[in-house]
């Protein structure tokens, strides 16, 4: 190693001391050996590299074993070489990675300053990065022994570095350098600024951001934190002090943003220093002048204030607050006085105001609403609607009404916003709220100046708004203020009249152009809105006013052409407004028509200032103008919409024929006229768009229109609409008979042949029958009918007897033919009777009419085959059967068919498919259609279940139907041919006589006879009955009477009657026994002349709910019971045997026959009553020759009648009982209809039944009800003294109704809430409302437990009435006719058949214990008859689909079998339901109304038997998903369990 060594050799010899140095520990004396022996190496370009190379290995591996001189010698040689790649790994040997420095520790920083300064102000070098971590380790270890002038050096170089960025990777060491620089060491001050600058700088580099904070963050905990700030905030507003040359534009924004990033990190940002006490509005004014520096500078001082606000904005104070807002302030002046800055900072400008109006709205905020709301309004173009619209509102709040200006303030502040440049539709709409606002909140004080100044100011350009929208608020507005305004009696009311200017301006200013905008529609409407709320207010003035407006518009739009589509919504409203007004009928006040919100909920209001014209009034209205435009549009109108709406509103307007009449008879015809031709005109093609729908509103019109002329043209015109099937035609034309008989007369044939023409519907059915059925009444209508026109009216008739029709209407057909039948001639019966009942055959039993079971072809066959049939059980065993099989089910819980209820108004087209398996599902809420028909079903079970019904079962049910419903029809024929074999005219003045006659005494024939025999036959429907009376002779009444005397009697003192008879009849007895041969003779008188025509009387057939025998009738029936008469229904007995009897029974006195012969049917009996020829009075010129004949060759022709059953003598007593209770029944169809008085403002039942007169017109209107008829005999339960003296009667060929007048009746000081009154009248089903109250009546407000029906009359002048049904919805669907104008002489006829049409039908429910699933009694009441099914159903109590067996069973003696039933297992509860039943597709839709409980549906879908429940499931939740019933509004259980 020696120098005198070649170079190779050396440096092999330095080779192989590299390992010798690294494997052995050698001494300080050897390594200084070899320090001497080498050093010379370093100058040595060949040698230097293995030199270095042997000096970093032997100090490496020797650092232990060096000493401090040597590692002095060390640290010169690495001072020498300079800072190079060697010379660094040599350093970082020694030093341990900057561990150990001694004993050069204070001459390392000076070497390290110089080779950083020297390194780093080069672009690049290998080492910079491994010499700036060597420095940093070194800083963490020793930093003690750097100076402040090697530490000023080491940072200055670093930061200069950092300035400059390049190259990126000695970023990280430099930042960390500087780190460990501030955490083991300090910054010199002279150095905090370029820090700070330096750092400030790195935090806008994205790499290296978190690290420069994080050395910043250091230096803000430090002792020079506050230093720190003060240079942060130096930055902020200049950088004039900073030794930095990095100072270029680019540099000095990155500053600012980071000294922005700085301070809000530091201040409140999320790694807040909390030792820093410096309040944000320190700092705050600072950030305000950055943000001129750069738009990105801006920025950052937008973010910082959004961090600011958004986290601690609740608990700013005032002084911070004032401060954001200046800042906000100057950033908003920065956006509009640069474009760049706008870019960069508008949207988180807008974002901090955001955030402060959050905190506005919510009352957090401390700061200045006003310096706020400025700020708002500077930038007011670039914020959104909703911080407008706040905008608005603080600045209307600040405006005080107490100013003088205010209004000049608030005019100008809504100017600002309500203009369409530049703002947007929302904000206008909150100017046009705060208008609005404006009026509403201060008219009461301010209102002619607010109107004048703000709402007519602009309100008056609305015709040229473009904005549809905001075009149609406004039109809200004004209509608004119109309708609020103050109007004033006895005042001019200018501010109204100026607003209506407006509108007038608006709606006639340009029809031309604004009759195609929408809006004009809203402003149409409007006015009609403001006629309903304003028009108790108005005065004729205004009211002229706003027609003569109207009237314009209408003739403006006719006369520029608008005849069709465009215009027709404006020209409907405004006829709408016209024809809605009316008038009071007892006042002549003006009335208003409001339609609330259906066309079934009217309201009327009436205007007490404004009274028609007319001689009986000092009114000044005039219906002129009205009438006059009204024909115009008659005329000329071809759009159908806008007629329609006219025609609908005339239908209303013609029951005020007073108002009518005072536009001049010559106007009203004109008009009549223009209405007539509307028919010619659209069968001429000149009306548009009438889809046919011309006749269902004309009609009603022309059925108005028959009280104001008589023209034959309209009785024309009703008939070709009753051709077309137009339902309203057939009812005018049933009002048309009644007022203009004549006339209609000259289209009879006509009316008949259209009625027979059209295909027979449920929806016809009704209608048509009241229009034949009102037809029979009417004389004049049929006066000259040939057979020919009564066989029209059976062909008419004859397709609703059918069996697919609910029994109602048939029962309705079979009444109707029997009134028709009464006013044919007897010349012409036979004939019409024959075709009536071959025309009704052949609808029921033509083969295309009959179910596979029946293949009979006419009512006879059927009725033989029937009797015949040995087969089929009776009826009764029927019923018994299947009672059974109900309580069978009921114990055993078996599986059974539930048949699906209907009411034969829904017509299928296969009525008599097999029944199908039901599916049913239930949900609440819903409201049945009032138009709908009710009917009697089953009631709901629950809210869903399946019912899988056993095949056989159900085909025997559905057969069992089917028969039954023909049945009912060939019962309903056979009533038929029997009314047209024993009907016979008779005199109406002695038929009620007659028929009481027959009910409460016996004749005079019957006086002293006895029976000696007596016979029945039964043939075809009749009873024929034969008796032979014998009276003792009169030649030997003397002796007779003289013995009697002889026979001591003991006749107990008043005994009468059958005690009296008994009595004497045992003296007879014991007088024959003691004198077998004498005579006895008869007190009693022979009759005198027999009577010499028949004595008749008819059966009932319906009779109201309450009538009951009455006490006189109890009476009667006591005395029949208890006496012998000329009736064979009480045949004698031998203990009520007379004398006479007793004589008859011996055979000892000779006798005089009588021979009565008694004819029963189904409509009454006839009696004849004969004397035989073996006892001939001498004056009877006859031949003494003519042999005796038996009585009972009378009958003789009926032993050979194939058909004549003879009734065994030996169940006579059984006979006489039968026949008995058949003659009790009353011979006559019986009503009873209640009749009430309303007067003025009467509203409640006592004040009702209080009235004991009525006013002059209601005398005159109940006189024409009918007769005047005493109360003896107590007709419709009415008691003479206790309910007056005397009432009204109604007698007809086949019914009898009594008028229970309420006036009529006293009123008692011990009741002084009338209940007497309103248990006679409040318990029947019809009531008669006489209604001169002015107020609607309403049904039930006299309450009672039948009254479901009341017919309310309001008379509307001294002539005509106006008849309206209030009836309930399962009634209303049985009538056609619900209201009717009409005089008063034909109203009463009307009220009397609708009252005898009107019929109940509802569902009472009781249920019964039952062991095993539910067991319940149906009955249904309605229609005159009592009907009920007992049925069992089980089902488990569980929402959704569930299975469901059930067994039915008809009852016809539903109050005895409820008594069993009650007594037997006890009632469980009742139910009371209606319900209305609808069809979709498979389903069956129920809604029903329960009482106590609500309103709710059932869905029963019908499965075929190729169907799962599955299936069922799915339809009827897809129902249910379109009537938008949740699933959770199903139920569980039954509605009984619901009434628990």
């Amino acid at each position: 190693m020696s120098q005198g060594s070649s170079t190779k050799v050396r440096s092999k010899t330095i080779e192989a001391l590299q390992e010798v140095v690294v494997q052995r520990k050698l001494q300080v004396s050897t390594l200084e050996g070899i320090l001497h022996e080498t050093r010379d190496m370093l100058y040595n370009d060949s040698l230097r590299e293995p030199f270095l190379q042997l000096m970093i290995n032997l100090t490496r591996a020797q650092i232990d074993e060096l000493g401090l001189a040597l590692r002095g010698t060390f640290f010169e040689l690495i001072t020498e070489i300079g800072f190079e790649e060697l010379s660094l790994k040599w350093l970082r040997a020694m030093t341990i990675d900057g561990k150990s420095i001694e004993p050069f520790e204070y001459k390392i920083a000076d070497l390290l300053s110089v080779w950083l300064t020297e390194t780093l102000e080069l672009e690049s070098h290998s080492q910079a990065i491994e010499l700036i971590e060597y420095t940093e380790k070194l800083f963490t270890n020793n930093a003690a022994f750097i100076e402040e002038e090697y530490l000023r050096r080491i940072v200055l170089s670093c930061c200069r570095k950092a300035c400059h960025g390049s190259p990126d990777s000695y970023i990280p060491p430099i930042l960390l350098l500087l780190e460990s620089i501030l955490k083991f060491s300090y910054i010199p001050q002279s150095q905090l600024f370029n820090l700070i600058s330096t750092m400030c700088l790195l935090t806008c580099h994205p790499d290296h951001s978190m690290k420069a904070w994080r050395v910043m963050r250091i230096v803000l905990t430090s002792v020079n934190a506050y230093s720190a700030l003060k240079m942060l905030q130096g930055i902020l507003t200049n950088l004039t002090h900073s030794d930095n040359e990095c100072t270029s534009h680019g540099v000095v924004v990155k500053i600012v943003r980071g000294a922005v990033f700085c301070v809000a990190m530091a201040l409140w940002g999320s790694q807040r220093i909390e030792v820093l006490r410096c309040p944000s509005s320190v700092m705050l004014p600072s950030l305000t002048e950055a943000m001129a520096v750069d738009p990105l500078a801006g920025k950052e001082v937008l973010l910082a204030l959004k961090r600011l606000v958004g986290k601690y904005g609740k608990t700013l104070q005032q002084l911070t607050w004032n401060c954001v807002l200046q800042s906000l302030e100057r950033a908003v002046k920065l956006c509009k006085a640069d474009p760049l800055m706008r870019n960069e900072m508008l949207s988180e400008l807008h974002k901090v105001i955001n955030i402060i109006e959050h905190l506005y709205a919510e009352n957090e905020y401390a700061g200045s609403s006003e310096a706020f709301f400025l700020l708002v309004e500077l930038c007011v173009e670039d914020r959104p609607d909703e911080s407008v619209i706040g905008l608005i509102d603080y600045k209307v709040s600040c405006i005080d009404p107490l100013s003088g200006s205010w209004l000049k303030h608030m005019a100008s502040l809504i100017e600002k916003y309500i203009v369409s440049d530049g703002n947007s539709l929302k904000r206008r709409e909150k100017a046009l709220v705060v208008l609005n606002e404006t009026y509403n909140k201060y008219r009461l004080l301010y209102e002619q100046d607010i109107i004048r100044q703000l709402i007519l100011k602009f309100c008056s350009k609305i015709a040229d708004e473009k904005d549809a929208t905001f075009q149609y608020q406004l039109i809200n507005v004004l209509f608004a203020v119109a309708k609020t305004v103050t109007l004033r009696v006895n005042s001019d009311n200018e501010l109204f009249k100026e607003i209506i200017k407006k509108i007038d301006e608006l709606l006639n200013g340009s029809v031309k152009t604004f009759v195609t905008n929408d809006n004009l529609e809203v402003v149409a409407t409007s006015i009609g809105d403001v006629l309903n709320e304003r028009w108790k207010s108005f005065d004729i003035g205004l009211i002229n006013m706003i027609f003569a407006m109207l009237f314009r518009h209408i003739q403006l739009q006719y006369f520029n052409g608008f005849i069709q589509e465009i215009g027709a919504d404006v020209r409907a409203r405004i006829f709408e407004s016209l024809l809605l007004v009316h008038c009071d009928p007892l006042t002549g006040q003006l009335t208003r028509l409001i339609i609330v919100s259906s066309p079934s909920q009217i309201k009327r209001v009436t205007n007490t200032r404004v009274v028609r014209a007319g001689d009986d009034t000092a009114g000044e209205f005039s219906w002129s103008q009205i009438c006059q435009v009204v024909t115009q549009a008659l005329v000329t109108e071809q759009w159908w919409p806008v007629l329609r709406s006219l025609l609908e509103c005339l239908s209303g307007v013609f029951e005020f024929r007073l108002l009518v009449y005072t536009a001049g008879e010559k106007a009203v015809t004109e008009l009549i006229t223009a209405i007539l031709g509307l028919h010619k005109r659209n069968v001429e093609g000149q009306i548009l768009s009438t889809d046919g729908e011309l006749p269902k509103y004309l009609c009603p019109v022309l059925s108005k229109l028959i009280n104001y002329t008589n023209d034959v043209a309209l009785c024309r015109i009703l008939v070709d609409c009753v051709a077309g099937g137009c339902v309203q035609a057939i009812m005018a034309c049933d009002l048309a008979v009644q007022v203009l008989p004549d006339k209609m007369a000259i289209v009879n044939r006509q009316l008949m042949e259209s009625l027979a023409s059209l295909r027979p519907s449920a929806v016809l059915a009704i209608p048509i029958i009241e229009l034949i059925s009102d037809s029979a009444e009417v004389d004049a209508f049929h006066e000259f009918f040939q057979p020919k026109h009564f066989k029209l009216v059976v062909d008419v008739l004859a397709p609703y007897c059918n069996n697919k029709f609910n029994t109602f209407i048939v029962a309705s057909v079979h009444r109707v033919m029997m009134r028709w039948y009464a006013r044919v001639p007897e010349k012409d019966r036979l004939e019409i009777g024959q075709y009536a009942l071959a025309q009704f055959a052949k609808v029921n039993f033509a083969p295309e009419n009959l179910h596979e079971t029946n293949s009979f072809k006419n009512v006879n066959t059927y009725k033989t085959e029937r009797a015949r049939s040995q087969e089929a059980p009776n009826k009764q065993t029927h019923q018994l059967e299947a009672t059974r099989s109900v309580l069978h089910a009921t114990i055993n819980s078996g599986m059974g068919c539930r048949q699906p209820s209907g009411d034969g108004r829904q017509m299928n087209s296969a009525p008599f498919e097999e029944p199908l398996p039901i599916f049913s599902i239930g949900a609440p809420s819903l409201t049945p259609d009032v138009s709908s028909p009710t009917v009697d079903m089953v009631p709901n079970e629950g809210p869903m279940e399946v019912v899988q019904a056993q095949p056989t079962v159900r085909q025997e049910q559905e057969r069992a139907e089917k028969e039954l419903r023909l049945q009912l029809v060939s019962e309903a024929l056979d009533s038929l041919a029997a009314f047209f074999r024993f009907f016979r005219k008779r005199n109406q003045n002695t038929f009620i006589s007659q028929l009481r006659q027959l009910q409460t005494n016996t004749t005079a024939s019957e006086q002293g006879v006895s029976e000696k025999r007596i016979e029945h036959w039964i043939i075809d429907d009749s009873i024929l009955t034969l008796r032979v009376l014998a009276k003792v002779d009169e030649e030997n009444d003397d002796s007779l009477a003289r013995r009697l005397q002889t026979i001591s009697i003991d006749r107990p003192s008043g005994l009468k009657g059958p005690a009296a008879a008994s009595v004497a009849a045992k003296a007879v007895s014991a007088a024959i026994s003691e004198n077998p041969n004498q005579n006895i003779e008869s007190s009693k008188q022979l009759p005198e002349d027999p009577l010499s025509s028949p004595v008749r009387d008819l059966r009932r057939r319906h009779q109201s709910a309450i009538q009951g025998p009455t006490t006189n009738q109890r009476q009667t029936l006591a005395r029949l019971s208890q006496k012998t008469t000329l009736d064979d229904s009480f045949p004698p007995t031998r203990e009520t045997m007379s004398v006479t009897d007793l004589v008859e029974e011996s055979a000892l006195v000779p006798t005089v026959e009588w021979i009565q012969l008694t004819v029963r049917h189904l409509y009454g009996k006839d009696s004849w009553m004969m004397r035989s020829f073996d006892r001939i009075p001498e004056d009877f010129d006859a031949v003494s020759s003519i042999p005796v004949i038996d009585p009972s060759s009378l009958l003789l022709h009926l032993r050979g009648h194939r058909d004549a059953v003879f009734i065994n003598p030996k169940e006579k007593e059984a006979t006489a009982r039968t026949l008995r209770n058949l003659d009790r029944i009353s011979p006559e169809e019986f009503h009873a209809v209640g009749v009430l008085y309303i007067g003025e403002d009467q509203t409640t039942e006592q004040e009702i039944l209080s009235n004991q007169y009525g006013s002059e017109r209601y005398a005159k209107f109940i006189r024409l009800l009918g007769k005047v008829t005493s109360l003896e005999g107590n007709p419709g339960g009415l008691v003479p003294g206790k309910h007056g003296r005397y009432t009204f009667e109604d007698i007809e060929a086949i019914a009898r109704t009594v008028f229970l007048v309420a006036t009529l009746m006293p009123k008692s000081e011990n009741d002084p809430k009338c209940n007497a009154k309103k248990a006679l009248i409040g318990n029947n089903f019809v009531s008669i409302v006489f209604n001169e109250s002015g107020v609607p009546y309403k049904l039930g407000t006299v309450s009672g437990q039948f009254n479901h029906i009341a017919l309310e009359v309001v008379p509307h002048d001294e002539e005509t009435v106006c008849i309206t049904l209030h009836a309930r919805r399962e009634i209303a669907c049985w009538l056609a006719m619900t209201r009717a104008f009409l005089p008063d002489a034909q109203a009463v006829k009307v009220l009397r058949k609708m009252a005898i049409r009107a019929q109940l039908s509802v569902n009472h429910d009781t249920f019964f214990n039952s062991p095993n699933g539910r067991l319940k009694l149906r009955e249904f009441c309605g229609l005159g008859q009592e009907e009920a099914e007992l049925i069992f159903y089980d089902r488990p109590d569980t929402e959704g689909p569930k299975l469901s067996s059930f067994v039915k069973a008809s009852i016809n003696d539903p109050k005895n079998v409820k008594e069993a039933l009650k007594m037997s297992a006890g009632i469980k509860a009742e139910l009371h339901k209606t319900r209305t039943l609808f069809v979709y597709d498979q389903t069956r839709i129920h809604l029903d109304e329960v009482q106590d409980l609500g309103d709710f549906m059932e869905l029963e879908v019908c499965l075929r038997d190729d169907q799962t429940v599955e299936e069922g499931q799915h339809i009827a939740f897809e129902i249910m998903e379109k009537l938008q019933i949740p699933k959770e509004a199903l139920m569980s259980g039954a509605y009984v369990d619901s009434l628990k």
